[in-house]
């Protein structure tokens, strides 16, 4: 008879490799990690466009995509448990007693201890130092947040139809080993995923057992960081903030997540052995198959538009509890799992949710979807396919043709699902970040006086006084950087002596940065006032744009025939112009120029050392085809710094030229406006004439989507003096 030593270390070995298996996250390593930059990248987007861009970060530069890199922890082993905590400890103990004696006929102990050593290596998750820029950080929250996953597993569900207090999981698992492993081993902590994420207001978490990056965190973080003198502590506070963020977007993306919002334990199966070994619900687990398989449709699920009530009430929400609760009420109330799938089907037959039949969610149920019989599934009235039931299979296999949700209805659910996260979390960023605001508040003689200001609000609600660095720029009028000096601001203020002062008109600037963030003052006028610098007048042969390249790649909407002409598809545009005659001098520009059918027209600010902005329009027309487009550039630098013979400046911008790292313009932030539209004409009749009587005759017309994302996209603009 077999001593009970003897049934430990095949008991510990099954355990062990069964929970590596069965407590994995769906897509903590691809999925969860995509959604938070696509959550980063819609922020990013908005606050970019000065049309679009939130009032409050008017005066904000992000610079979370390239730049600096901040020193934090971060995952570097993944694992089941961290050291000292309690799932830990009781491997410890069965590992230790397995090796203080175990022996049986045919296994050397070597052989023993080597195959307990392989068992157990991935029991403890390990974290470490690491440099990331703020993307990086963020993005590698949406894994790091499911790690050490045995305590993630259990504490990522939050459904919003229970009491406050009581929205945790509490559902075992529907699988013999899984279900015996949370009912007596890893039982279900009461505690739910927005608890989790978010923490207790105002505290740091500091318990083994606790969650150390949650939102709250994160937010002390940052206060930390603004008060703080010290460089490199500052941009320590900043990583661990940046990391809290992106452990709370994992929360958001969950509850854009239909079993994640219901009481609902869906463990992955093991050998797809649901019955002994696994539980799970396929919306995790297709989505996860599809983002490794097909990484490219998995992006596209991306591209919808977000529920417009829902976009609405996330942005009116001022805390990100709010926003994660309203997100899981929407998830819950529209999407099914396949396990909580109730109601009377198209035969009449009341079906009961597999899992806690007696507490079914009210909604959606069956009887309220429109039946497909083309593809045998059921949609709601939006049109959103729930789950699916495999009629022509009744006679043969009957017991497959019970309502489920199959990878077709995972698609559809997350078209839907995916904007709204994005949605979600494009807010909760937003809320994450302070509201600072700099003045100069006067300039008397050669002193300086300024302040930063915080306005509170309810994630914030106790005012920030700043402490750090201050830089001050002096511009003259034509935007030209002449002095910058640091000043140290203490305590909301600071002032400044060293900066000399010129007596003729200056722009003064001053701006804070922390975190990848930098925090600018609106012009302030060494004169107290604020002047637009005047246009010189053109001089006889003055300066001229000699020449405007941008280059980019594009994508017409249907195919442009014009006599000889196609275009399809993707293309490479050069969207060139030259010798338009503008105002001379620096700072802001206007001129215009007509060469045949040919209209365009240029403005904009221009400074010694950079392009600060220029809006390029035009209309023309080439053969059979007519084009117009509107452009605009901003901060383009000048490449040729010394003083060329021939009075030549160059502003450029090609990132995948030698002297730019591929990666590391975003182009975006510099065409923040590119439209492009051509039409082409029937024949090569007069275009004027055409184009004044017979709009009718147009055979084509083609709206073109430039992206300037692509690292091959250029701007290139030449100015003689």
């Amino acid at each position: 008879m077999k001593t009970i030593k003897e049934f430990h270390f095949p008991l510990l070995v099954l355990i062990c490799s069964t929970i590596i298996v069965l407590f994995t996250s769906y897509g903590n390593k691809l999925v969860h990690p995509d959604l938070n930059a696509m959550m980063l990248g819609a922020f990013l987007k908005q606050n970019s466009n000065p049309n679009l861009a939130d009032p409050v970060f008017k005066n904000y530069t992000f610079y979370f995509l390239q730049g600096g890199t901040y020193k934090g922890t971060a995952v570097i082993k993944d694992g089941l448990f961290k050291e000292g905590d309690l799932g830990a400890a009781a491997i410890d103990y069965g590992y230790a007693d397995l090796n203080s004696g175990y022996s049986q006929e045919g296994v050397t102990e070597k052989a023993v201890k080597y195959i307990s050593e392989k068992a157990l290596d991935y029991v403890y998750s390990q974290e470490g130092p690491a440099e990331k820029t703020v993307k990086g950080w963020i993005v590698d929250g949406g894994y790091s947040a499911d790690v050490p996953e045995v305590p993630a597993s259990l504490r990522h569900f939050y459904d919003p139809t229970r009491e406050v207090g009581d929205r945790y999981l509490t559902d075992i698992a529907n699988a013999i080993i899984m279900g015996t492993l949370q009912e007596y081993v890893l039982t279900n902590p009461q505690i739910d995923g927005v608890q989790w994420a978010l923490g207790k207001p105002g505290e740091f978490t500091t318990g083994i057992q606790d969650h150390k990056y949650t939102w709250e965190s994160g937010k002390l973080w940052i206060q930390m960081a603004l008060k703080e003198t010290n460089n490199e502590k500052k941009n320590e506070y900043m990583a661990n903030a940046w990391r809290s963020l992106g452990e709370t977007l994992h929360m958001i993306a969950d509850n854009g997540c239909p079993p994640h919002v219901r009481n609902d334990a869906h463990p992955s199966p093991l050998f797809n052995n649901n019955t002994w070994f696994g539980d799970p619900d396929p919306y995790e687990e297709l989505i996860d198959i599809l983002r490794v398989n097909k990484p490219d449709e998995f992006a596209e699920l991306a591209g919808g538009s977000p529920d417009s009530k829902l976009k609405d009430k996330f942005k009116s929400m001022k805390t990100a509890a709010a926003i994660a609760h309203e997100l899981a009420v929407y998830t819950n109330a529209n999407f099914v799992t396949n396990e909580t799938i109730s109601g009377r089907d198209r035969n009449g037959t009341t079906r009961k949710q597999i899992t806690h039949p007696g507490s079914p969610y009210i909604a959606p149920l069956l009887q309220n979807m429109n039946y497909n019989e083309e593809d045998y599934t059921y949609n709601t009235p939006y049109g959103v396919k729930q789950c699916s039931d495999r009629d022509y299979f009744a006679d043969k296999v009957p017991q497959i043709c019970e309502p489920r949700v199959t990878m077709p209805c995972v698609i559809s659910q997350a078209k839907v699902l995916i904007p709204n996260i994005i949605e979600a979390g494009k807010n909760i960023i937003g809320l994450f970040i302070p509201k600072l605001k700099i003045e100069i508040k006067s300039v008397k003689g050669n002193l300086i006086k300024g302040e930063i200001s915080h306005n509170v609000d309810p994630e914030y609600q106790k005012e920030i006084k700043y402490e750090g660095n201050i830089t001050l720029q002096l511009k003259d009028k034509n935007y030209k950087i002449l002095r910058e000096i640091e000043v140290m601001a203490r305590n909301g203020k600071f002032e400044c002596k060293q900066m000399p002062l010129s007596t003729e008109e200056g722009i003064l600037v001053a701006y804070l940065d922390f975190g990848g963030i930098r925090v600018k003052s609106d012009n302030y006028s060494t004169e107290s006032r604020v002047k637009e610098p005047e246009p010189v007048k053109p001089v006889g042969g003055g300066p001229v744009v000699s020449k405007i390249i941008i280059y980019v790649e594009g994508t017409f909407d249907k195919t442009l025939t014009c006599s000889g002409y196609e275009n399809e598809a993707n293309v490479w545009l050069d969207i060139e112009s030259s010798g338009i005659p503008i105002s001379s001098g620096l700072g802001s520009f206007k001129g215009s120029s007509r060469r045949g059918e040919y209209f365009v027209e240029v403005s904009g600010v221009l400074a010694e050392d950079e392009l600060v902005e220029m809006r390029f329009k035009g209309r023309g027309t080439m053969g059979c085809r007519v084009q117009e487009w509107d452009i605009l550039v901003k901060n383009i630098p000048r490449i040729n710094k010394e003083t060329d013979p021939q009075g030549c400046a160059t502003f450029q911008l090609r990132p995948y030229e030698l002297g730019f790292k591929s990666n590391g313009v975003n182009m975006e932030a510099h065409i923040p406006l590119m439209t492009l539209k051509e039409t082409s004409m029937d024949n090569n009749q007069d275009i004027r004439n055409l184009i004044e009587t017979s709009w009718n005759r147009f055979v084509a017309g083609s709206t073109i989507d430039i992206s300037p994302k692509n690292q091959q996209s250029a701007i290139e603009i030449t100015v003689y003096r």
